[in-house]
């Protein structure tokens, strides 16, 4: 029988959808904690402060989520390691429906269509996360899928001020 540590050694050589669905049919959740910079802990605390959730389907939601997210997190190393979500970074990941997005994390209020604003229940569940990694994705609607974070692709110098 494979240990997890195994079957995460022979996802890594799998392209991006046979790792997903590996990942998702055996609910593997690898490095299931979140870990947050300095920068990113700095982000989500200014969202909170200066009222950055307003435009969001769902704020009361969203700001618990954060707040939430805020408490069980631990502080990333510095520099953050190059599989770790930051804001600034490139982020591939997975939903329930089987579809492989991706998009820049970002901390900016005036997003493009190719950003994952924190400011929404994706964008505050996929910081801090890892690569590999499945957690619980809640939706505006109050349903709750899962999102497997496939390939994480840092920021040049992993410059990821929250305020860009």
């Amino acid at each position: 029988m494979l240990r997890e540590e195994d079957h995460v050694q022979a996802l890594a050589s799998k392209p991006h959808s046979q790792k997903c669905y590996s990942i998702i049919g055996r609910g593997l959740a690898v490095g299931s904690r979140f870990a947050l910079t300095v920068a990113d802990r700095a982000g989500i605390e200014r969202l909170l402060r200066q009222g950055g959730l307003k435009s969001s389907a769902n704020p009361e939601l969203l700001a618990g989520f954060l707040r939430h997210k805020l408490r069980i997190s631990r502080g990333a190393p510095e520099p953050a390691p190059e599989d770790l979500v930051t804001a600034g970074c490139e982020v591939v990941y997975m939903t329930n429906d089987g579809v492989i997005r991706s998009g820049l994390l970002t901390f900016d209020l005036n997003p493009k269509s190719e950003h994952v604003p924190v400011e929404t229940l994706l964008g505050a569940t996929l910081i801090g996360m890892q690569m590999l990694q499945k957690a619980p994705l809640l939706r505006d609607s109050g349903d709750i899928d899962a999102v497997v974070v496939i390939d994480v692709k840092p920021a040049p110098g992993r410059a990821n001020a929250p305020h860009q």
